[in-house]
């Protein structure tokens, strides 16, 4: 069974060693490689086809190809039901998202099921020499396959009653947009654990980290009885698991942020809006004010979490809500701090617009 996608700071490391993989954790990784070149080879020949189906086709691309670094907005086809086989190893104990916390297995915590080396053989090489030697280069990778620090404090702000993501999803239809989202942690939270939720859209630069990282996380973190469940019984509802990824539920998106409000229209606006650490670089700043006019609805509410100050880029909380306020649309404040000596400051903003 396969699912089409759309797809337009400190790092947290993970419990999971990908050097102590035993015989059967090898073959699961095979077995994902197998899948992944298999659907590249359906891809290709989907694309070879001619005619108009051939045209779109030939605009989706399988995780792994070159065209996975390119930055233009679009839709990926992921054999994510075949891939699923590389979760056995994980998929054999009980899974919860606690908090932050996924427990993989009973008495081992890892903030992710995924860790940058267990991908990174499955990547394309042009996508491995940047992500080998370096967590961010611009136009080709961003950084998607670490947890940054500002993603914990993110997640843990969201519930709360004052930051009032409960009463804009009340009045809206239960939309969240998780931007820039990496792992995907924060819009997992929400989706399983954050009531009025119904649908996430996950929203990443490289369409590797989506189909690889992200859709991994939702399936493997999706609880075995959940709102998701749909008919009158569970042989009729079929597992949760493939339910949290339908795309009346969830969407993954790939590419830049100037081009992501064409490719969510038919899911914006809305009610919520997420994103942590995508606020370092200040030429970003005109796409990420761009986003919150075509996909934030007017009763909604937005969430950065990010360093007081990056070095060597320029970005951080300071510029980035001056950048905001200046517009005259949006009121910005800050919900949560995080200050303990040991690194740089880390802050939560809320951003709301203001009233005509």
């Amino acid at each position: 069974m396969a699912f089409a996608f759309s797809f337009g700071s400190e790092p947290v490391e993970s419990t999971v060693d990908a050097a102590n993989r035993t015989a059967a954790e090898e073959e699961a990784a095979e077995a994902a490689a197998a899948a992944a070149a298999a659907a590249a080879a359906a891809a290709a020949a989907m694309a070879a086809e001619g005619g108009e189906e051939g045209e779109e086709a030939g605009a989706k691309v399988s995780a792994g190809s070159s065209a996975n670094i390119e930055g233009e907005p679009r839709v990926v086809l992921a054999e994510i039901a075949e891939r699923n086989t590389a979760l056995s190893k994980y998929l054999t104990h009980e899974t919860e998202l606690d908090g932050v916390r996924i427990e993989v297995e009973p008495g081992v915590l890892a903030k992710v099921a995924f860790t940058k080396d267990d991908v990174v053989d499955l990547l394309d090489d042009a996508l491995v020499d940047v992500v080998v030697d370096s967590d961010l280069a611009a136009g080709l990778y961003e950084g998607g396959l670490k947890v940054w620090e500002a993603t914990l404090e993110l997640i843990a702000t969201m519930p709360r009653d004052d930051v009032g993501l409960h009463a804009a999803l009340a009045a809206g239809e239960g939309k969240v947009l998780d931007l820039g989202c990496g792992h995907g942690l924060a819009g997992i939270y929400a989706l399983f654990h954050v009531p009025g939720v119904l649908h996430v859209t996950f929203q990443d630069y490289n369409a590797a980290v989506l189909t690889m990282v992200t859709a991994e996380n939702v399936y493997l973190n999706a609880p075995k009885a959940s709102k998701l469940e749909i008919g009158p019984d569970m042989e009729t509802a079929g597992p949760p698991a493939a339910a949290a990824l339908d795309p009346e539920t969830t969407a993954f998106v790939a590419g830049d942020w100037g081009g992501l409000a064409d490719v969510v229209a038919d899911k914006a606006p809305y009610d919520v809006i997420v994103s942590a650490e995508t606020i370092y670089a200040r030429e970003s700043y005109p796409k990420l004010l761009g986003v919150l006019d075509a996909c934030l609805a007017p009763h909604g509410v937005a969430l950065f979490a990010a360093k007081s100050y990056y070095f060597g880029v320029g970005g951080g909380v300071v510029e980035f809500a001056a950048y905001i306020r200046d517009s005259g649309r949006y009121a910005v404040d800050t919900v949560f701090t995080a200050a303990d000596g040991a690194s740089i400051d880390r802050q939560v903003l809320r951003i709301v617009a203001t009233s005509s």
